[in-house]
């Protein structure tokens, strides 16, 4: 139901009614058409703006508002957003208690994977700097209370941040041998060395037998 440009606004809009009062005409504007005088914008944000409420009108729960020069959607109860969803479990403290629905929105992909547009650049690296040490924290927890299925789920989960990362290859491996997933094990074991040496030009430092000791 979205093209390129309503895919833009939206999250541009999502972007800013999370902490913000929302953002300002000027401001999206300035990111969306930073080139054309202002009477062309005027009407491209005008009609741009009027498509989108059209789609939105298709679903339930979500309203866009112009209030003080700045626009925001308003999530009501029946509107669900996977996003919106994270903050709000991720702000309670009350993490355990969600851990399997935290689990199942992290596990869908990396965030906006879909998009490599620049204007999402920020947006995309303020939810990974949140989510990588929370990730990092309940990769350990959930191997620690034996839900390994989580733990393997939650290390592919901070691969999508930081392929890099040992500690994820680490409690990925422990959890499928928990699990007596040991073909699994060594194929991630590969895969992580192999993509280890694509980025760094280098031989992975470890072997498969020293993270299963």
């Amino acid at each position: 139901m979205f093209s390129t440009q309503l895919k833009q606004v939206f999250c541009l809009i999502l972007q800013y009614s999370i902490s913000e009062e929302g953002i300002s005409s000027q401001h999206l504007s300035h990111l969306l058409w930073p080139d054309r005088p202002a009477d062309k914008v005027k009407n491209s944000r005008g009609v741009t703006i009027n498509n989108l409420r059209k789609t939105l009108s298709e679903l339930e729960g979500i309203e866009l508002i112009h209030e003080k020069g700045h626009y925001k959607f308003i999530l009501h109860e029946a509107a669900y957003c996977d996003y919106v969803r994270f903050l709000e479990i991720v702000s309670s403290h009350g993490l355990a208690a969600h851990r399997d629905e935290f689990t199942q929105i992290v596990s869908k992909g990396k965030f906006l994977y879909l998009s490599d547009d620049p204007l999402f650049d920020t947006f995309k690296e303020e939810a990974e700097t949140k989510l990588e040490p929370i990730l990092i924290l309940e990769i350990e927890k959930t191997y620690a209370v034996e839900t390994y299925q989580n733990t393997i789920s939650l290390s592919e989960a901070l691969f999508h941040i930081d392929p890099l990362n040992e500690t994820a290859l680490l409690y990925q491996i422990k959890a499928m041998q928990k699990l007596k997933m040991q073909e699994e094990a060594a194929i991630a074991f590969r895969t992580f060395a192999i993509e280890y040496k694509r980025i760094t030009g280098k031989e992975f430092h470890r072997t498969f037998s020293s993270m299963t000791s």
